[in-house]
């Protein structure tokens, strides 16, 4: 049986990786820091060690191959992907889990998988680093890089997390330079006001950065480069007793600005009359196509 997710737009979720660190302003009130004291609380295996310790499950690997039926997958809600004490090495044994397995007719993706990452830089290197494995020995890293090479895995979409401008001016350029069927963003908590027109930029001539109102950008050196955009951009105000101060014009900005460029939209949850609102009638969720 599948892990089952409350999140909304995920149906299950994997954690073959659990623990993490803070790094941004949106980790201030983790729900991931809080669900790992419970489940340490109730017992759980995976959940004895101190959530600052990240730790790598192999034998969770083989998860997803054991559900039949298929499901959007939010892969390591518990932890984040590319965390520094994650290893490359465990990292592309993931994908190739997600990837599915090489056969007579091509590659099988029963799921789709959600990876969000509040590192994009580290998810970056992980990228440049598979680039060059290639002529590795390893068969599976070599077929993993080749097809990462020439068409990244439509079941593979690569998130990053932002609650601030200054998150998005520092992440995003890392996930538009890195190879992905789809990308996103994750506006959630949302804590203030912020303009997604400005992250994709091209230089013009002269040098200058020319700010793009489609969300793309560019992406990769040599065989890799290619024109990137963003597919999707879920928003969401705080959530828990510790939730901090939010406006309705901000998500409406972010929802405004995303169907100017054709960018699909989800919101989460908003703030009424104190009180967490879940998938508000008046506004969209939705989905990349």
């Amino acid at each position: 049986m599948a892990d089952r997710s409350a999140i909304q737009w995920t149906d299950a979720t994997w954690n073959p990786v659990t623990g993490c660190t803070p790094i941004a302003s949106g980790c201030k009130y983790c729900y991931a820091k809080e669900m790992h004291r419970r489940l340490r609380a109730i017992g759980s295996a995976k959940y004895q060690h101190d959530f600052s310790e990240v730790r790598c499950h192999q034998e969770d690997l083989d998860k997803p191959l054991r559900w039949r039926k298929s499901r959007r997958i939010f892969v390591n809600s518990m932890s984040d992907t590319f965390h520094k004490e994650v290893p490359f090495r465990f990292i592309a044994d993931l994908f190739h889990v997600m990837c599915g397995e090489a056969d007579a007719i091509g590659w099988h993706c029963r799921h789709t998988y959600q990876i969000l990452t509040k590192r994009p830089d580290r998810m970056r290197q992980f990228f440049d680093w598979l680039s060059h494995r290639e002529d590795e020995k390893e068969a599976d890293i070599a077929a993993l890089a080749v097809r990462y090479h020439f068409d990244p895995p439509k079941n593979i979409w690569l998130g990053v997390s932002a609650s601030t401008q200054d998150d998005l001016d520092r992440n995003v350029p890392d996930l538009l330079a890195t190879p992905a069927a789809v990308r996103f963003l994750s506006l959630e908590p949302l804590l203030e006001q912020v303009d997604l027109r400005a992250i994709g930029t091209e230089v013009d001539a002269a040098g200058d950065a020319v700010p793009l109102d489609s969300l793309t950008g560019m992406y990769g050196d040599g065989p890799w480069k290619q024109r990137a955009h963003l597919g999707w951009v879920i928003v969401g105000a705080e959530s828990g007793p510790h939730r901090r101060y939010y406006r309705d014009e901000w998500l409406d900005g972010i929802v405004e600005q995303c169907h100017v460029a054709g960018v699909p939209v989800y919101v989460k949850q908003i703030h009424r009359d104190g009180k967490v609102v879940k998938m508000p009638a008046e506004y969209p969720q939705e989905y990349p196509k």
